[in-house]
């Protein structure tokens, strides 16, 4: 027998002797965020494995339900059966009505031995509702089976922004670290809580990589969708520690495996994170294999040495890698004329967050955009965002011959391959000058004085150029400051309670691994990401990517 439901919609029928049981099914509400009901379909499924997930949507909210439906397709192996339900169209005429259906539907899945988990992510009053009657439905069904209910918990964050900012391709689990996905699991029953434990190997490891060459009008688009495939090619591979190497050379002559880093605090509830550099950026003869490898690239002509300028050229660029990766914080060295509230020592984003509602605004120099400052901006974007401010951190800005001067490096530098390790470098700096560029700064000669002439009242002019910021200072025009990064250290690490630091680490790691995939695209080396469940090998990173897994 069937239950009749009073709008026609939902049937849940009882299970012949002898049927096969469908062990667990899902049920959540959708709204209009398409990116948080994929991220609760994906990270439930990936904690307990349902087989079935029924959407509660209105007319409305339906094309966001397919939307979600259409990615965890994309995102999960042997995913569940999903339906769409309508049946929340009818929650403001009749919200009683809707819940005793509900209420009746939960009951027959019990009675048909299946596991049911409400998800309650939505806090809407009509599941809250059903969550609240959720045991005594489970009592009266007699059943041993569970009544879980689930809250996702992205830290209070109704949207994620800055590195996971959601768009069609990242915004989402698992495109975004398990830190921001975690699943908060209750056993109604029994009263007690579940722990969230990760099974990699329901996450379906990406079948493409996004390369970091610039395209013009995009912003930070290719990056933001490099690191959101990064980090589900890490979910898939690890519950808490991946490691990264690069393989270079041919089974016949000999394989060399060079460790590139560590990453340590994948799982849902870490109490630290952190990234290891390991041999690639400690030891000149592993970053001359490397460079022997992409020597054809790297625009040598053939010639295998590392004792030519070109090498300790490449060197010194393979050395600024974490830093644009945002894994060494820039601080101030030096400061002149400046507000109370810049001082020595001070990261730039705390610059940048003093910034804010001060009328102040940072305008960076061409070496800001290649040294990673676009990761301040977006852990300002975290800042602001945790702590429940609204609107843009519109105060680290770019004029338009930084734009210039680093798109002219990039096409320079492409003419030999877009993976050579400059232009990939210098396109990182094209997307963060044109992302947020400064409009009406205009001008002739070097950037550093079309900076000075046009800056005005609250400019703060920010560099990494110690004659410039000289200059600068002698010209007594207003405040500037010398930037450094605190470079040097090999562990990166940090407590999960200060989650915008651990989330700029987590980000970090995930751009390194990015811009290396884009370096070797063209070479004879291999990136192989290793991690506590299974390995893949990327040979080779194009717009679809073949990968082997173990």
């Amino acid at each position: 027998m069937c239950g009749e439901p009073k709008y026609g919609y939902m049937r849940v029928c009882s299970v012949k002797a002898g049927a096969i049981r469908v062990g667990r099914v899902l049920y959540a509400t959708v709204g209009t965020n398409a990116a948080a009901i994929t991220s609760v379909l994906a990270a439930a499924y990936e904690v307990l494995g349902y087989d079935r997930a029924v959407l509660l949507a209105t007319n409305v909210s339906r094309r966001y339900a397919e939307d979600a439906r259409r990615r965890l397709d994309a995102l999960i192996e042997g995913g569940p059966n999903v339906v769409i339900d309508e049946l929340m169209t009818h929650a403001v005429r009749d919200p009683g009505g809707v819940v005793q259906e509900l209420q009746g539907t939960l009951k027959r899945e019990l009675q048909n031995g299946h596991d049911v988990i409400v998800d309650v992510t939505g806090g809407t009053k009509l599941m809250s509702s059903i969550a609240s009657t959720a045991a005594s439905i489970s009592v009266r069904a007699a059943s041993s089976h569970q009544l879980l209910l689930t809250y996702t918990s992205s830290h209070g964050v109704d949207r994620l922004v800055g590195w996971w900012a959601v768009s069609d391709e990242t915004g989402f689990y698992p495109r975004v670290p398990r830190l921001l996905a975690k699943p908060v699991i209750f056993d109604i029953v029994s009263g007690s809580r579940q722990a969230a434990s990760p099974s990699p190997t329901r996450i379906r490891v990406p079948k493409r990589l996004e390369s970091l060459s610039y395209r013009r009008g995009r912003g930070f688009q290719p990056l933001n969708t490099a690191v959101g495939l990064v980090h589900q090619l890490l979910n898939s591979v690890a519950r808490d520690e991946a490691r990264v190497y690069i393989e270079v050379g041919e089974r016949s002559s000999g394989v060399q495996r060079i460790h590139v880093l560590t990453v340590k605090g994948l799982g849902f509830e870490p109490e630290t994170v952190s990234v290891e550099l390991h041999t690639l950026f400690k030891s000149e003869d592993a970053a001359c294999t490397l460079y022997s490898a992409s020597y054809p690239i790297a625009g040598h002509g053939g010639r295998n040495t590392c004792e030519d300028d070109g090498f300790r050229k490449w060197l010194g660029l393979l050395r600024e890698l974490p830093v644009a990766a945002g894994l060494w914080r820039l601080v101030v060295s030096e400061h002149a004329n400046c507000p109370e509230f810049v001082k020595k020592h001070a990261s730039l984003v705390d610059i940048l967050e003093s910034s804010l509602g001060k009328g102040y605004r940072v305008w960076g120099d061409t070496n800001l955009a290649y040294l990673g400052a676009h990761n301040d901006i977006y852990e300002l974007a975290w800042r602001m965002a945790l702590s429940g401010r609204r609107g843009e951190p519109n105060v680290l800005r770019f004029p338009a011959c930084a734009y210039r001067e680093a798109l002219s490096n990039y096409m320079e530098a492409a003419k030999r391959s877009t993976s050579d390790i400059k232009a990939v470098l210098s396109g990182i700096a094209s997307m963060a000058a044109e992302a947020l560029l400064e409009q009406g700064v205009e001008g002739h000669g070097t950037c550093e004085a079309n900076m000075l002439v046009s800056a005005r009242g609250k400019t703060i002019l920010a560099t990494n150029d110690k004659g410039a910021f000289n200059a600068w200072r002698e010209a007594d025009t207003g405040c500037a400051i010398l930037l450094t990064p605190n470079a040097g250290k090999t562990v990166i690490q940090a407590d999960t309670s200060d989650i915008t630091e651990a989330l700029r680490i987590l980000a970090g790691a995930a751009q390194l691994i990015a811009i290396l995939a884009t370096i070797l695209k063209d070479s004879n080396a291999s990136l192989i990401i290793e991690g506590d469940e299974r390995t893949v090998k990327i040979e080779k990173l194009t717009t679809r990517l073949p990968y082997t897994t173990q």
